[in-house]
Formats: C-alpha cells, structure tokens, sequence
C-alpha cells in the first residue's frame, strides 16, 4: 500500500511541474525543433521520462533545469532521427535545400483578427522574425530562444544551458545584432 502512495505523490509531482512549465518547455522544445507537433510529443515524452527518472532528481537543480536537460537530450535525439529521416527520403525524392520547417513556425501572433490588415502587417513581421531567427547558429538561436521566447532571465538561462552569465551575455548580444542585421536586410556574418 506504501508503494501506491508512493506512485500517486510521484504524480502529482510531475503534474505540478507539467502545470508550471508545461507552455515554456514546449514553447523552447518548439524553437529548438521548429516543429509544433514535435514540440508537444516531445514535451510529454520529457515529463513520461522526468517520472520515470524521478528517484535520480537532484533537488539542487532547479525542476526547470531538471526538465530542460531531458528535453534537450530528447530534441538531440529527434534531430539525428529527422536527419535521417531526410536521407533517406532524398535517396527517394528530390527536396529542396530547405526541406525542413521554418524554425519557430509556433511563434504566437497577436489577436489582430478584428483588423486584416494589421493581421497581415503581423504576420509578415512574424515571418521575418522566423526567418532570421532559423539563420542564427545554435548557440544563438538557442539562446535569443530562451531570452525572448521563454522569458528566462541570464542567470536562468545560465542554470539550464550549464554556462557563465558572461557567456550567456556574449551568445544573447552576439544574436540580437546578428538578428537586427538581417531584420536590416543584410546577411549573417559573425
């Protein structure tokens, strides 16, 4: 009976921790995939794995992080999958060389559905917006992501990702001007 009690609290751990961080994680798991769909399997398979991994916690780290790194070690795994997913279909079908999705095709436009023309001046931004963000190396991307999409401070981000504040400082300047750059018109150049 003790181990039944034991399974529920687990649970309700794991169901807090869905209520609190469930849209943040799939929102980061969105931006680093560029897949909406994927994003929210794999959001569920993090917290299926955060129970199973539950006695492992170390409660030094804060849950957030404890999810984060399941999730960036599942999106690790969807990537190699997807590559060779491509591969294998490219020795089938001719694909063009931006065969994968827009990165951050779940960035949320404003409700402007009461006025057409502002919902397309909005989703023309939001387009862009997409765009450049895909053109950013990782790390940048990884970390404009965190930063804008799931409103994580520096030392949050520092936490999570396992890196210096002035690291993460450098990798957030170094995408905001790549990202005015080409929001500018111009081209990547690091």
């Amino acid at each position: 009976m003790a181990d039944d009690w034991q399974i529920i609290d687990k649970w309700q751990m794991i169901d807090n921790w869905m209520k609190a961080h469930g849209t943040r994680l799939t929102r980061v798991i969105a931006g680093m995939t560029g897949d909406a769909e994927a994003a929210q399997d794999l959001a569920q398979e993090t917290f299926i794995r955060a129970y199973h991994g539950l006695d492992t916690f170390n409660e030094q780290s804060s849950s957030y992080t404890y999810l984060y790194r399941i999730a960036s070690n599942l999106v690790i795994d969807y990537k190699r999958a997807q590559k060779r997913r491509l591969r294998r279909e490219r020795g089938l079908e001719t694909f063009s060389e931006d065969g994968e999705k827009s990165l951050l095709d779940t960035i949320p436009s404003s409700d402007t559905s009461s006025h057409p023309e502002a919902s397309a001046i909005a989703g023309e931004k939001i387009a862009e917006v997409r765009k450049a963000l895909a053109e950013l190396p990782e790390p940048y991307r990884q970390t404009a992501v965190f930063y804008y999409l799931a409103d994580l401070s520096i030392s949050e981000i520092s936490k999570t990702i396992g890196l210096a504040e002035g690291t993460v400082k450098s990798r957030l300047f170094r995408a905001r001007k790549s990202l005015s750059r080409l929001l500018a018109g111009g081209d990547y150049a690091e």
